[in-house]
């Protein structure tokens, strides 16, 4: 009897010590599984952490938001290439998945090289391959804007994911025959979308496709730019005939002296060598040169004033600038362009240097931006936490002919 209650009891405390044993490893696995579930990607300020969490298992999400994940640390401290690998898998697969992040971490060319057409999928998951059968094989599709022939092809390949490019060089894209056949409206509204961004995104066709007046009637005061025309060469040369510079006189040793000033003579035929610099357009005539004698009081040639030569020193330029926003709230994207023109004919110029600088309101520069053509037209964001008043320097030069002008904006 006593040995059949020793061994209940030794039952007994195997069951109690077991059942002890079992609870307690239960609460360390949800304890454990509290803290894998319960940390937060914004957490993170390094994305090796975040990495080798991921390989650990401490961290696991398959749905994570891009954009959530561009405002942390670890995003923004990594260099551009990485988060360009991440921005296309996040565009691949509508969201980020951790394993994603994994994989541009070790080769920020992995998508890239995965995808050389930046050809987004619809899907996560890469269609099936396609098995060889008979058959002809599947058309190509374009690789570039201006390999397209229709515009509202082009549009839907954007806005199916099909095609994506925010760097297209518009000079190429007027080249296809999608913008050629566009109307006049729309042609205007995708070059000036180029201006504004300096060259052209996916985006801005399709809003231009929708509505040609898009860019117009968001950025008023940025003109459409227009075909260059050359401007016809002007005529600075006076011809003036030989009859009226030599006659013929007893030898005498005389010599020229024509005071006019701003006359360019080309008196050709004749025995005299003129001399005439372009900033003194009076002749000199040296007196071992001359052959023919005049009497002293009647040698002056007289030029009409119309045939004078142009001084470069009376040129000027007339500089304008323009904001697309007064005032602007801190964070939005601003518009600045400085248009450099002939005061005469109101044109823009061309072979003009146009450097512009923008100071915030305690006075630093924040950007500077140059041009050697008659418009210069720039975007531009403006910082959370600016307020008050910035300052537009703006500077344009052509043939030693300078114009400064300065404009403000304020920032609320």
């Amino acid at each position: 009897m006593k040995c059949v209650g020793s061994i209940n009891i030794s039952h007994f405390l195997v069951t109690i010590i077991s059942l002890g044993a079992f609870l307690f490893i239960g609460s360390i696995i949800q304890i454990e599984a509290v803290k894998k579930e319960g940390t937060l990607l914004g957490d993170y300020n390094d994305l090796k952490k975040l990495v080798g969490d991921i390989k650990n298992g401490d961290f696991n999400d398959d749905q994570i938001p891009l954009n959530d994940f561009k405002n942390s640390v670890a995003y923004q401290d990594a260099d551009e290439n990485m988060q360009d690998c991440i921005n296309l898998a996040g565009k691949i697969g509508h969201n980020l998945g951790d394993n994603e992040i994994v994989h541009c971490f070790e080769n920020a060319n992995y998508f890239k090289d995965k995808y050389p057409n930046v050809s987004v999928p619809k899907a996560k998951i890469p269609p099936p391959e396609s098995k060889p059968g008979p058959g002809p094989e599947p058309k190509a599709k374009p690789s570039a804007a201006e390999d397209y022939n229709d515009l509202k092809k082009l549009v839907g390949d954007i806005k199916n994911g099909d095609f994506n490019d925010d760097q297209i060089p518009l000079n190429d894209f007027k080249n296809s025959v999608a913008y050629q056949d566009a109307d006049e409206n729309m042609q205007d509204c995708i070059n000036l979308a180029a201006k504004i961004g300096h060259n052209l995104g996916d985006n801005e066709i399709v809003h231009c496709f929708e509505n040609a007046n898009y860019f117009k009637d968001k950025y008023p005061n940025v003109s459409v730019p227009k075909a260059k025309i050359p401007p016809p060469e002007a005529n600075v040369t006076a011809n003036v005939p030989e009859a009226n510079v030599t006659a013929n006189v007893p030898e005498t040793n005389a010599s020229l002296n024509v005071p006019e000033a701003n006359v360019t003579a080309n008196v050709p035929e004749a025995n005299v060598t003129a001399n005439v610099p372009e900033t003194n357009a009076s002749l000199n005539v040296p007196e071992a040169n001359v052959t023919a004698n005049v009497p002293e009081a009647n040698v002056t040639a007289n030029v009409p004033e119309t045939n004078a030569s142009l001084n470069e020193s009376t040129r000027k330029i007339t500089l304008d600038i323009n904001v697309a926003k007064d005032p602007i709230t801190r964070g939005e994207s601003q518009v600045v362009a400085a248009v450099a023109s002939d005061p005469t004919t109101g044109k823009e110029l061309d072979h003009v240097f146009i450097k512009l600088a923008i100071k915030d309101p305690i006075g630093i520069i924040v950007k500077n931006y140059t041009a050697t053509e008659g418009n210069l037209t720039r975007s531009f964001k403006i910082g959370e936490n600016a307020v008050g008043k910035f300052t537009i320097l703006a500077t344009a030069s052509q043939a030693g002919v300078e114009s400064r002008k300065s404009l403000t904006f304020q920032v609320q």
